[in-house]
């Protein structure tokens, strides 16, 4: 989608930057640590979620537009929540009739961000 740039980056050559450049070290260990963080919660929710818990913390996190519209179909969303096309399209039902989203083709718009995240949220029992 955008130019990218791909570096190899070896201990040593790691290890040269830091040796160079010491105030780079603490930024790089937050950044992993955010990243292990994220991965844990990811592998927590698929492990421990029911599916529409799954799918509207996963709604959460998307770019919506400045109409508040998400472009995905349901393909893509099951496959990032670890649940079939089928499910997705009965989540998303529900998620509508509750007045959570609307849908449409190849997208959606979330109407109640406030209740989404509420339901989100919700620990299950």
């Amino acid at each position: 989608v955008t130019e990218c740039r791909v570096v190899s980056v070896d201990r040593d050559r790691l290890d040269r930057i830091f040796r160079a450049h010491p105030s780079l070290a603490l930024p790089m260990l937050q950044y992993l640590a955010r990243t292990v963080r994220m991965l844990s919660s990811h592998v927590d929710n698929m492990s421990f979620l029911q599916a529409d818990r799954r799918v509207a913390r996963c709604l959460l996190t998307f770019q919506e537009e400045t109409d508040g519209t998400l472009h995905c179909t349901h393909e893509e969303l099951g496959a990032a929540v670890g649940v079939s096309r089928v499910t997705v399209s009965r989540v998303l039902s529900e998620f509508a009739r509750r007045g959570f989203l609307e849908t449409g083709y190849r997208s959606m718009r979330i109407l109640d961000r406030g209740a989404l995240i509420d339901f989100a949220s919700q620990r299950e029992d």
